[in-house]
């Protein structure tokens, strides 16, 4: 099996859950190692995280039509 060819399937048939898939996974990864560097959470990142996923479901919207 392929996983590239797996994923693209996946990415065409739910693409606003591969965004939100690949939002959650990567504020996971950014909010641990932030934490295990400097022992703080920074909440703008939050926000950030937010505007862009909000601005990728949009750009997902508008190449569907």
């Amino acid at each position: 099996m392929d996983l590239r060819k797996i994923y693209q399937s996946f990415s065409k048939k739910h693409p606003y859950l591969n965004v939100l898939l690949g939002a959650i996974i990567a504020s996971i990864l950014g909010i641990t190692v932030e934490y295990l560097i400097n022992n703080d959470f920074v909440t703008s990142g939050f926000w950030t995280v937010l505007f862009l996923v909000v601005l990728q479901i949009i750009t997902i919207r508008i190449r569907k039509k």
